[in-house]
């Protein structure tokens, strides 16, 4: 509340200062140049004759004024040009330097004098255009600050989006201790949009990941080809749309007249940069930095095609960018290893000699009365029923003796490798890092476009580019990516490597053809073709071993499966041990193709200037095995080797411990995928219309009408299923897989977007606008959404869940070794389940019995919904400055959301289960019959016959099933409230600058991101009103400033005004820039260990109780090698079944602001005009700030409140020589 009111305060003053940005609403890499011809009188001048000259290659183009003497252009080329008007009786108009730059309409009225044609009036551009002839907010980016800002790479090429942070309204990722994130627009937000859901453009058309989550970096734009980058920002022309919040496009350059071009070369070493504030005293890391080479080089050159016909004139330009890198991954502290004494079986270290107590403070008891250690472990061989009650005995001194017969051969294998930790803690006690990091990687572009006028009424462009990015990353776990043997050509010889580091392969391929068409001097048409294609293909580090037999797996016998990674081992319970491996399946491919066409055609007519066009998109993604866990996921709980209490509760928040079952080879659940190839395919299509209208000279009206047509997903062959809870299910309850049925496709979905704007000039010289409007818009629906496709039963996904809440294993891990009779005896598999592993195709309706089912809902690709307005004042305050504030709204609904977010339907149990009390896990049915607790609590029938598990998995609405992989849903909901102001100064007296500011408040449900993945965390499923709370990402102050300084240097400067030769070439042409950022601490989340919730309701969090008038922060962190940032007693456990009440993200407990300053210092050598080499150093975070990742929020868990690693990346020098000619 008190944030929306000082909003409305600042927007009150807004309304004293008037700011000056240009207007857009053409297509964002083109221009057009609109106007009013008239005589000295003031009367419309029709049927005059107006030549656009573009100043760099003399190109023409001939339009004319129709009968109220209004002009326009098609879109053009962004660049410098002269506009030319005559009529006969009236002296020849020439008016020069017209600077356009992307999605422009920039207007140059004309007023002719009487007199001969042969006569001539000449006048000047304005460097800055303020105008009124729409209402769009955008903001550009030009080719200066990408040619003189500094660019320090982190872990990949100089990124293109990473001059995104110089817009109002860019809420940047938070650095997360990888370095390829830096620069990168990775989910990222604009405006409160979604993440990973803002539609991309260069040179006419959509680029990025088609498939998913539209993401540029992986087929960045080369950054020196860039002439400049546009962020459409709100009051979107209906030309616009496919966006969650903005709208970024980015135009290449074209060459001139001239023939130029530009060597480059930037290089990096740890030589030349800071250390790692978590590294000091590290004996294996001297100096606190780890290895590092990095060169990124390139050539980019441009010019005319020698004219050898009447054919028009040819223009090229060529970029060739390469990048050399290899480093290692470590931000610190983030990995937590078994010791030395737990990989013996010794888990003493946890022993406390403290007696476990519950949430309210009582000691805790097992059935027998026998006090329950904190930290014990537990033998599952023991465990067995006393009263009803599970019991299980402790292994005397927290020890698993040597000769203990549940011992596994997995177990065995793993402890000797598994490296040792790196301080002497049971947790985070590993280096590491927590993302997706590159180790080494290669990348190879090259990009090529063409221009060509073939005369005044028609011209073409042609854009081709191709990226190579061969990599070897996610070295960020156990063992990083430190193999024997080379990971890419030579994996299968890595026996020992069981890390979770991978090779990949991403080739981009793009081509967009654009073409402009003079129909008649007041009609234009202009069309874009594009293709591009993205395919990724890879392999685990030591993918082709032969794991399956290695290891005695217990897959099926085919090469899919033996050549796969090392399977994933992964642990759960409070001890937070990192897991193992990633077994996917080598060599299997992910492709994205995409065509595209767009057309629009313009008419000015009277005072009105009306655009109307098509888009349509038709994209398929063929699937061949990318990252299809074909090596097996074994899932390792502390539930197995924890203590029951008195009531039947299973107590692994305070005993047993996930790398003890590992050891014993309890495996709590597992699954694979046996896959197949297929082709799931994907339509959107959107009519437009627009009218701006010039109501009067001083008022335009922009009104538009968009509509966007969404198709289903479908697959070539129609090989896609879906799990239907109306359909019968063979074990005798509803709830089933479908084939053959357009259910498995989706809906397709119309949608209708109207727009209004308006923009109005204030006084007489124009240099005052004031801007506004209301539109709505649509997002686009995903393909990927990081879940499955539904292809159960073309695709079969074996699983062995646990239906027990860990009273016994899912399977005992044989592998290699012998099968126990303690398990045996207990009736528990040794390997997978008899009949648990099914080849496909399986098209039957029980296919995914026991799994989890992939459901697709009629809604699932039901476009997203944003209604957006805005009112904005502008200013331009002298020539080269400019100052714009902005007022920014959006509303968002139907959001793509994850699968939680169906709360019941996501087949979790209602809050109201829990009053059953501990029953819901004590109480079971075996084959159909109920046990002594089911029969006293009144369950003795089951929900149908034959079936096996709890009386908690008997309540779920589908209990032949775990969770329902729904793809997602469209229950997400935001609110955007921002004010947006930009400050830009043109170079002038040696200073440019741009400083942008925004103050916001984002909420939503829990709806992030646009993939939907997962969903937000769901405490009480029935009742999901605790998830609105502020965004994630809101961050209330984000302020950026970007500027370059020549210094006053050199001859006829202020220092070294008299200086000649030799002196003048070493002391002028010195320039130094800087991008600075900081921002607001983004909300932290405060959870807990989910054992009270998880087993009863199968949902994803529990929250702890807030403790009133208590500080959440101690108040005291300087040193988080020994300090504490949270104050654990400001929450407390809300108790068994209890429902917390702190919210998903809590405003008023964030984590520190960043703060970042990239630095630069350029010396030009200059031969002849526009010939010099430059020298230049730029330097990543100079001040060497340190930004640590956001701090431990389990409450319970030993490192609550703290933090072990540093998120950004250390000041980092880059060193470039630069030829420009």
């Amino acid at each position: 509340m008190r944030r929306a009111l000082a909003l409305g305060v600042l927007l009150v003053c807004a309304l004293l200062v008037f700011a000056g940005q240009v207007a857009r609403a053409q297509q964002a890499d083109r221009a057009v140049i609109t106007g009013i011809v008239t005589d000295s009188s003031g009367s419309a001048i029709p049927d005059a004759k107006v030549t656009i000259i573009d100043e760099k290659t003399g190109t023409r183009i001939e339009v004319g004024t129709n009968s109220a003497g209004n002009y326009s252009t098609p879109p053009l080329i962004l660049g410098t040009y002269t506009v030319q008007v005559e009529k006969n009786g009236f002296k020849l108009s020439t008016t020069k330097g017209i600077v356009v730059t992307g999605g422009q309409t920039y207007r140059q009225d004309v007023k002719l004098e009487v007199g001969a044609v042969t006569q001539t009036v000449t006048v000047e551009g304005g460097v800055e255009q303020i105008n009124t002839d729409n209402a769009t907010v955008s903001h550009t980016i030009g080719e200066t600050y990408y040619r003189d800002l500094p660019a320090a790479m982190g872990a990949d090429i100089r990124l293109a989006e990473s001059l995104l942070q110089l817009q109002p309204g860019f809420v940047p990722m938070q650095p997360n201790g990888d370095a390829i994130f830096r620069g990168s627009q990775f989910t990222s937000r604009i405006n409160g949009g979604q993440t990973l859901a803002t539609e991309n453009w260069f040179d006419g058309a959509a680029f990025g990941y088609a498939e998913g989550h539209q993401g540029t970096q992986e087929s960045s734009v080369p950054y020196t080809s860039v002439q400049e980058m546009t962020v459409v920002e709100n009051t979107f022309s209906a030309q616009y749309g496919h966006t969650s919040g903005g709208f970024v496009n980015y135009t290449t350059k074209s060459g001139t007249d001239k023939f130029h071009g530009n060597l480059y070369d930037f290089y990096s070493s740890d030589k030349l940069d800071a250390g790692n504030f978590f590294f000091a005293g590290i004996p294996t890391i001297p100096n606190k930095k780890l290895p590092l080479t990095q060169d990124n080089w390139g050539a980019a050159i441009g010019g005319p095609v020698p004219k050898i016909t009447k054919w028009g004139k040819t223009f090229w330009f060529f970029n060739v960018d390469g990048l050399d890198y290899h480093s290692t991954v470590n931000t610190g502290f983030v990995n937590t290893l078994p010791t030395a004494l737990q990989r013996q079986g010794d888990f003493s270290e946890f022993l406390t000699g403290k007696q476990a107590v519950d949430s309210k403070g009582n000691p805790l008891f097992d059935a027998l009365g026998r006090p329950i250690m904190q930290g014990a472990i537990y033998n599952p061989a023991t465990t067995r029923l006393v009263n009803g009650v599970p019991v299980r005995d402790p292994y005397p001194g927290n020890v698993i003796p040597a000769n203990d017969p549940l011992l596994s051969s997995l177990g065995a294998f793993m402890a000797p490798i598994i490296p040792a930790p790196d301080r002497n803690t049971l947790a985070i006690n590993g280096f590491g890092g927590s993302s997706d990091d590159n180790n080494k990687i290669h990348v190879r572009t090259w990009l090529f476009r063409i221009d060509h006028t073939f005369n005044n009424k028609f011209s073409i462009s042609n854009t081709y580019y191709q990226n190579n990015r061969p990599r070897i990353a996610h070295c960020g776990g156990p063992d990083g990516c430190n193999t024997l043997h080379d990971g890419e050509t030579d994996s299968a010889a890595n026996d020992t490597y069981i890390g979770q580091g991978f090779f990949q392969r991403i080739t981009n391929h793009f081509e967009h053809l654009q073409m402009n068409w003079v129909i008649k001097p007041n009609l234009f048409n202009h069309t874009t073709l594009a293709y591009d294609r993205w395919h990724m293909q890879g392999n685990q580090l030591s993918g082709g071993v032969g794991w399956n037999q290695k290891l005695g797996l217990g897959l099926p016998n085919a090469p899919v499966f033996n050549k796969a990674g090392f399977p994933s081992i992964n642990f759960s319970g409070p001890q937070g041990y990192t897991a193992y491996g990633t077994p996917w399946a080598s060599g299997g491919s992910d492709i994205n193709n995409r065509y595209q066409f767009l057309d629009d055609v313009s008419w000015i007519t009277g005072k009105h200037t009306l655009k109307a066009g098509i888009e349509y998109r038709y994209m398929n993604f063929p699937q061949t095995g990318w990252a299809v866990n074909t090596g097996g996921s074994f899932n390792f709980s502390s539930n197995e080797t924890a203590a029951y209490d008195a009531s039947g509760a299973n107590r692994s928040d305070v005993s047993g411990n996930g790398f003890a079952s590992l050891l014993l080879g309890q495996v709590n659940s597992a699954g694979f995928s046996i896959p197949f190839n297929y082709m799931p395919k994907m339509k959107y299509a959107a009519p437009w219309v627009n009218d701006d209208f010039k109501l009067t000279p001083k008022l335009t009206l922009s009104l538009g009408l968009r509509f966007d047509w969404q198709s289903g997903l479908y697959e070539e062959h129609g090989r896609f299923s879906t799990f239907d809870p109306t359909a019968q299910n063979p074990v005798g309850h509803l709830g089933a897989t479908i084939f053959n049925s357009p259910k498995a496709n989706g809906n397709s979905n119309w949608n209708v977007g109207p727009r209004f704007g308006f923009a109005y000039a204030l006084g007489e010289s124009g240099k005052t606008v004031i801007r506004g409007g209301y539109g709505i818009y649509y997002a686009g629906a995903q393909a990927d959404s990081w879940d499955p496709y539904p292809v159960d039963g073309y695709q079969t996904n074996p699983t062995a869940p646990n239906v027990t809440n860990g009273l016994l294993p899912a399977f005992y891990f044989q592998g290699t070794g012998s099968c126990p009779t303690q398990e045996t005896s207990q009736g528990i598999s040794c390997g997978w389940p008899a009949g648990s592993i099914v080849l496909p195709p399986q098209l039957k309706a029980d296919v995914a019995n026991g799994g989890n089912p992939v459901g697709v809902d009629p809604k699932t690709y039901t476009m997203p919904r944003y209604q957006n307005w805005s009112i904005s004042f502008q200013r331009q305050l002298t020539q080269n400055m400019a100052v714009d504030i902005a007022y920014v709204g959006n509303h968002g609904t139907r959001l793509i959301d994850g699968r939680s977010s169906a709360g019941v339907f996501d087949n979790m149990n209602p809050g109201s289960v829990l009053a059953l009390g501990s029953v819901l896990t004590t109480g079971a049915f075996t084959n159909g019959v109920p046990n002594a607790a089911a029969v006293a609590a009144g369950f003795t029938t089951p929900p149908y016959p034959g079936f096996t598990g709890d009386i908690a998995q008997s309540l779920r609405m589908w209990p032949q099933y775990q969770q329902i992989n729904w793809r997602y849903f469209p229950n997400g909901a935001s609110h955007y409230n921002a004010l947006q102001a930009s400050f830009d100064r043109r170079m002038s007296q040696g200073l440019q600058f741009r400083v942008a500011y925004t103050y916001s408040r984002l909420m939503n449900n829990g709806a992030e991101t646009g993939l939907g993945s997962g969903g937000p965390p769901v405490q009480n499923p029935s009742d999901m009103r605790d998830l609105y709370t502020v965004s994630s990402d809101d961050v209330p102050h984000i302020l950026t400033l970007g500027w370059q300084y020549q210094l006053p240097f050199g001859k006829g400067k202020w220092l070294g005004r008299d200086a000649n030769g030799a002196l003048d070439k070493v002391i002028g042409n010195w320039e130094v820039s800087a991008i600075q950022t900081y921002q607001s601490g983004r909300p932290l989340s405060i959870t807990m260990a989910n054992n009270s919730l998880g087993g009863y309701l199968f949902n994803y969090v529990q929250f702890p109780n807030r403790v009133s008038g208590t500080n959440p922060l101690t108040g005291n962190f300087s040193d988080p090698n020994k300090d504490t940032y949270l104050n654990a007693t400001a929450w407390a456990d809300p108790g068994q079944f209890g429902f917390g009440n702190a919210p998903r993200e809590n405003e008023n407990v964030r984590w520190f602001g960043y703060r970042n300053e990239d630095f630069s210092i350029q010396k030009d050598t200059y031969f002849s005009e526009g010939r010099y080499v430059r020298f230049q150093g730029d330097a990543g975070n100079v001040l060497n700030r340190v930004f640590f990742c956001p701090p431990v929020t389990a409450l319970g868990n030993s490192k609550f409140g703290t933090t072990g690693s540093q998120c950004n990346i250390p000041r980092r020098w880059q060193l470039a020589l630069q030829i420009f000619f």
